[in-house]
């Protein structure tokens, strides 16, 4: 049995992909037990070690010492491997940056693919690998390691993206690949679907009645524009923020029916006053207690996830207000320390944008299109 017969009994599914998708056909393959290979890609430089799981139908590979950016990329020794914005043009490109080598090209390695395996189940993306779509760009050298990948993957994107000639219209950015065939977010949407169903264009013949709260509107609008950006967490805030005090409307109202003759204004407006001072973590706060049973699913989440402390509303509202200060200040509120963009806590990010979306949706019902 060749090298590729092994492949192809080892990896189904990557036995779909044409012969000429793997990189490297002659690297050596030796077959420690019926269940894990030892490979070793002349582009990655060094052996690995995939141990092949079978259970309930389902096929998982563990590879030793890999970290793994889901559905993007791969960090193994003093070799990554990323995938590039599949929109853009690209063409195959080699240069180093000091002692790095970077790759440009459309042939994703074995140890990739192994390590994403879960795509392969998504028809498309065998199909992208087979054609050649797929670009990925590539570091080596003996002083990448994990501490500095991310700013020698930015150092290489620079590089990219201010010489190369393709791209003074399009900056090239990295890619998470959607797999289809799998939704495993550790984020389910909690938002009323049925409630948007039923009131499709089709089924309101295309008459809706008026809208209000328009800037509320705008600021979704720019959110979802550039969904799954952190920039776009930020606008979905500001649909909170917009009604931290349209949620209160019925405590002005008490504070009015008790005063209805304005005998007492100088209390009344005392009392408005305390209203508006609150500081924005207790306006948060209140606003997420008003829907709290609207959002119990997203607060048990975050807990279950450790992006909370505890399964409350208010431990909720203080992890999210602690990140929006990372994000908004690039400093951490309690210990100062400086937010970067960092690939290594893609979930947690993803997290906050998706719950602060749904969260957004959830007071857009409720008070800009008067959904009960």
């Amino acid at each position: 049995m060749n090298n590729f017969d092994i492949l192809d009994t080892f990896f189904p599914r990557l036995a779909e992909f044409n012969e000429d998708s793997f990189p490297d056909k002659k690297f050596p393959l030796i077959v420690e037990k019926d269940n894990s290979l030892t490979i070793k890609e002349d582009k990655i430089g060094k052996e690995y070690v995939v141990q092949k799981i079978e259970k309930n139908y389902e096929i998982k590979y563990l590879i030793k010492d890999v970290k793994i950016v889901k559905d993007m990329g791969i960090f193994y020794s003093n070799y990554a491997e990323f995938i590039l914005n599949p929109d853009l043009e690209i063409s195959e490109k080699h240069f180093t940056i000091g002692d790095l080598e970077v790759d440009i090209n459309n042939q994703p390695t074995l140890l990739f693919n192994a390590a994403h395996y879960d795509l392969t189940y998504d028809k498309d993306y065998r199909e992208a690998i087979s054609n050649h779509f797929i670009f990925t760009l590539s570091l080596k050298g003996e002083s990448l390691n994990q501490e500095n990948l991310e700013e020698n993957l930015s150092k290489a994107l620079f590089i990219l993206g201010y010489y190369g000639n393709e791209f003074y219209k399009f900056y090239p950015s990295f890619f998470e690949y959607k797999d289809f065939y799998y939704e495993d977010s550790i984020l389910k949407d909690t938002t009323p679907i049925d409630s948007r169903q039923q009131r499709n264009l089709e089924y309101n013949l295309g008459h809706f009645g008026d809208i209000n709260h328009p800037t509320a509107i705008r600021f979704y609008n720019e959110g979802m524009q550039i969904k799954d950006k952190e920039i776009s967490f930020q606008y979905f805030y500001k649909v909170l923020e917009h009604f931290w005090v349209i949620a209160r409307k019925e405590k002005f109202k008490v504070l009015i029916s008790n005063d209805p003759d304005n005998k007492n204004i100088d209390d009344l407006f005392n009392n408005v006053q305390n209203v508006f001072s609150n500081d924005e973590g207790t306006q948060l706060r209140i606003l997420l207690e008003s829907i709290e049973t609207d959002i119990t699913q997203l607060v048990k989440s975050a807990s279950e996830n450790k992006l909370s402390k505890k399964n409350s509303v208010k431990e909720f509202s203080r992890s999210l207000y602690s990140y929006r200060n990372s994000v908004v200040h690039a400093k951490d509120e309690t210990n100062l320390t400086l937010k970067l963009p960092n690939i290594w806590e893609n979930e947690k990010e993803k997290f906050w944008i998706e719950a602060t979306r749904q969260i957004s949706e959830i007071l857009i019902e409720k008070y800009c299109l008067n959904i009960q």
